[in-house]
């Protein structure tokens, strides 16, 4: 499994049979998203965070809380968003909890690239 064609290709490229793997997207909807043309420092605008994936130990979810609350100690107002599901989804919950942090960050659960829009991140 890949998450996008170039990581298809590459994996193609190593050796892995074409007919082997498959592209699964990420739910989040990349045209709504775009970076500012310039960087700004924090301001007055809630910093708004999103992490997708298994909620699994080695893809850094706590490390991603553990942020967020690093940011809210110092007094900026930073919101995260978490998409997925795993093992870990209680400990994760717990950790927002004992942070305080939970108007902060919010897991969702799964979400899929729905074609018909019924499941969009940020709605």
């Amino acid at each position: 499994i890949a998450n996008c064609r170039h990581f298809r290709d590459r994996a193609i490229t190593l050796g892995c049979p074409p007919d082997k793997i498959v592209v699964i997207g990420s739910p989040i909807d990349c045209d709504r998203f775009a970076p500012p043309a310039t960087r700004e420092p924090f301001s007055d605008r809630a910093l708004r965070l999103v992490a997708v994936g298994r909620l699994e130990e080695k893809k850094g979810f706590a490390d991603a809380i553990a942020a967020v609350g690093l940011l809210h100690g110092q007094g900026h107002d930073a919101r995260l968003d978490i998409y997925g599901e795993g093992s870990l989804r209680p400990e994760f919950e717990r950790q927002i909890g004992a942070l305080g942090l939970e108007d902060a960050v919010t897991c969702h659960g799964q979400a899929t690239q729905d074609p018909f829009g019924t499941r969009r991140l940020g709605q």
